[in-house]
């Protein structure tokens, strides 16, 4: 049998409290990890019942005024497309402005990270060489394999 159960969360220096009732309580770094902990705190105060399949509702508090941000998709029309567009940077840069991190301002608005790079790979990176006056490039261009050419 299915429940469903509504999760607050206020945000604290170690990341979210979950607030499942007034006398059950937990906490996880990451919002997207919440459900989950909520599963596993109730599958260790009532180990007869399965709570894998329980509809759970996480609902942060956050100051940002971007609870109706999830439900709403942009239009298709250009120009509501790029209304909306920027009403979606907006809400993602006061979450991030509230010190929100991208995974957990990402899980609020509904949408995944996207795409980034580990730490150790972005020190790797290099911007290309810039030319200087007379065409000449500055710097070595490494090659695939990592020798200078």
């Amino acid at each position: 049998m299915s429940e469903a159960v509504t999760v607050t969360a206020p945000r604290w220096s170690g990341g979210w409290e979950l607030e499942i009732d007034e006398n059950h309580h937990t906490q996880v770094a990451r919002l997207d990890r919440a459900r989950q902990q909520v599963v596993d705190y109730l599958d260790t105060v009532d180990e007869d019942t399965d709570h894998s399949d329980w509809t759970i509702t996480v609902i942060p508090e956050v100051a940002s005024s971007t609870g109706s941000t999830r439900a709403r998709r942009p239009p298709t029309a250009p120009g509501p497309q790029e209304e909306a567009a920027t009403a979606w940077r907006e809400a993602a840069l006061a979450l991030r402005a509230e010190g929100l991190s991208v995974a957990d301002a990402a899980t609020i608005m509904g949408v995944s990270r996207g795409p980034h790079l580990p730490a150790h790979r972005l020190s790797r990176r290099r911007a290309e060489p810039r030319p200087q006056k007379g065409g000449r490039v500055r710097g070595r261009i490494r090659a695939p394999h990592g020798r200078l050419r």
